[in-house]
């Protein structure tokens, strides 16, 4: 990756300031993510129901059961297209 492509930005998760480097193309990425955080994260914050910490451990949960879910369907995908890749190879060979 050359330095055109290298972007720094900060993102504030609370009250945290984060620098990053990332790629250019990926800042409205990191600034989508940044909003969604701060906004679930004040959400689960508002009456005092909930400690900071368990909030933070409850955010970090949902985006790896996220993560894994769309894994999932990524796998799902690539087996589907596997077994239409064998139909397709089956049928050539047979005909």
């Amino acid at each position: 990756m050359n330095n055109d492509e290298i972007f720094n930005i900060n993102v504030t998760l609370s009250d945290w300031r984060l620098p990053l480097t990332i790629p250019r193309e990926d800042e409205e990425i990191y600034r989508c993510a940044e909003k969604i955080f701060n906004s679930e994260l004040a959400d689960m914050l508002t009456g005092g129901k909930i400690q900071l910490v368990e909030a933070l451990k409850m955010l970090a949960y949902n985006g790896i059961v996220n993560f894994v879910r769309e894994s999932e369907k990524h796998n799902d995908l690539m087996e589907k297209l596997q077994s239409w890749g064998n139909e397709v190879d089956n049928t050539l060979e047979n005909n």
